[in-house]
């Protein structure tokens, strides 16, 4: 090295190669592609005397609620590994789905109320309500 030079060094991190990197810059915006393609393609409504929609397809076009029923299995997710040799592991999931329920009963009045026919309409392409081919 001539004399009064400096020498510049790049250091990646200890965890990632210069090509991970790059993969991993790429990741999200390919997730994001992918979920558009599985879930929101092809959408289907109803419209309303409220000018809004009522979301007929995808998750939506299952069960009216399936954030609800998300949330009943990951309460049960935290219940299951404490295994099946007593009842009070699985009093929080229950008492979540029993919350669930009344919560939704309480959501169709409402709905009902506020969308009038085009909620009837929702309800006869949407037969169930949380948990698919049940309830």
């Amino acid at each position: 090295m001539p004399s009064g030079g400096t020498l510049v060094t790049l250091k990646w991190p200890v965890s990632k190669s210069p090509s991970a990197v790059d993969v991993s810059a790429l990741a999200p915006p390919c997730a994001i592609m992918l979920l558009h393609v599985l879930f929101l393609s092809d959408l289907k409504t109803i419209p309303t005397a409220t000018g809004k929609s009522l979301l007929v397809s995808g998750l939506w076009g299952v069960v009216r609620h399936p954030n609800y029923l998300g949330d009943i299995i990951m309460a049960l997710a935290w219940s299951l590994p404490c295994g099946f040799n007593h009842i009070l592991p699985y009093f929080y999931v229950i008492y979540f789905t029993c919350l669930l329920i009344h919560r939704e009963a309480r959501d169709e009045h409402q709905c009902r109320k506020k969308y009038g026919s085009a909620w009837d309409e929702y309800c006869r392409q949407v037969r169930f309500r949380i948990f698919p081919g049940v309830y």
